[in-house]
């Protein structure tokens, strides 16, 4: 079957068949063992290990250290522990508690300043 019996679904393809029109050309089948460039770039490799790694900014740790010290976080925490719809819009998970998606800072007047300065 020659190219310009095949049907062009897309604009793309309709613009590109159109510039190879005017060409001389030939298009040759290779087999994926034969045609290394192809193939390096379908085939992983076995045995190849990827790994994602996530930063997290420092101060999230001060955050999680911080409700110990703050009785209302502690019982908040105490409600979603027992029962995770316990404190609407509130959800406790890895160690951060959230209001609304958003990490609670609690009553810490220092830490939420320091905070405020880093992202102000």
């Amino acid at each position: 079957m020659q190219l310009s019996e095949q049907r062009l679904h897309t604009h793309w393809q309709q613009k590109v068949f159109t510039k190879l029109i005017g060409l001389q050309y030939q298009i040759v089948y290779r087999k994926g063992d034969d045609n290394k460039a192809a193939d390096a770039l379908s085939r992983m490799p076995a045995g190849d290990c990827s790994a994602l790694s996530v930063a997290q900014p420092q101060w999230l740790q001060e955050v999680v250290a911080s409700y110990a010290s703050d009785p209302h976080a502690q019982q908040i925490i105490a409600k979603l522990v027992i029962d995770p719809s316990a404190v609407p819009r509130f959800t406790y998970r890895d160690g951060l508690l959230r209001y609304d998606q958003r990490v609670w800072i609690g009553h810490q007047p220092d830490l939420q300043h320091r905070i405020i300065r880093c992202y102000a």
